[in-house]
């Protein structure tokens, strides 16, 4: 196993919150987990740590960082100005058959219990409503933009008021489209992607624990 499958898989366990803020990653474990000596984890480390997601602590350890609230409002800003332009492109394009495959995947999404899946749900009902914008490369940025707020997926589990409330926000996107009040559709995208980011925010260093989007609507 090479430095980049390391990487990526701790990547991927931190964006998904398998690896939460605080989280110490020690050499000699992740050498024992992979198989491998300590240089190529050593790599995929220093990797991570350059990318923003691992902090050097004063022991010399490395930890996982927690999201800091003004990554999140300028994640959050990016995504509502894409995701909104995507929809309204979209809009028009969608047929009934899309509108209640969305519906599907809302009913799955609300019932799902494992994070990773429930990111997958998330992802296949947006790129449902957005997939007729007709431009695969704001398609190709919402994508790898979403996938920066992948944590907040871990923090909506089944049962929970989060989870409620990001069903809710989808039956009110599908029911405007539906109504085809594209503005409003919009309206509620913004204030959707604005209570995923809420969710995200630090508190007393960490993430997961603020139930609101930042004070701005459209700047969550």
């Amino acid at each position: 196993m090479d430095t980049n499958i390391i990487a990526q898989t701790l990547e991927n366990e931190i964006q998904s919150g398998h690896l939460g803020p605080g989280t110490i990653l020690k050499q000699e474990e992740l050498a024992a987990r992979f198989g491998v000596s300590r240089q190529p984890v050593r790599h995929a480390l220093e990797r991570l740590r350059t990318s923003g997601l691992l902090e050097k602590r004063p022991d010399r350890s490395l930890a996982v960082v927690g999201l800091r609230a003004k990554d999140v409002r300028e994640l959050s800003q990016i995504r509502i100005a894409l995701e909104q332009n995507a929809l309204m492109l979209s809009a028009p394009n969608l047929t009934a058959s899309n509108l209640r495959k969305a519906r599907r995947l809302n009913e799955d999404l609300f019932e799902e219990e494992d994070p990773e899946t429930l990111a997958e749900l998330d992802r296949d009902f947006h790129q449902t409503l957005y997939g007729g914008c007709g431009n695969e490369r704001l398609l190709k940025m919402i994508a790898d933009l979403r996938n920066e707020a992948r944590r907040a997926y871990a923090l909506q589990p089944i049962g929970s008021q989060p989870r409620r409330v990001f069903y809710e926000e989808h039956n009110r996107i599908l029911s405007a489209l539906s109504a085809d009040d594209i503005a409003a559709a919009c309206d509620v995208l913004s204030t959707h992607i604005g209570i995923t980011a809420g969710t995200l925010i630090p508190i007393d260093g960490t993430s997961g624990q603020n139930p609101h989007p930042t004070s701005d609507r459209t700047s969550s």
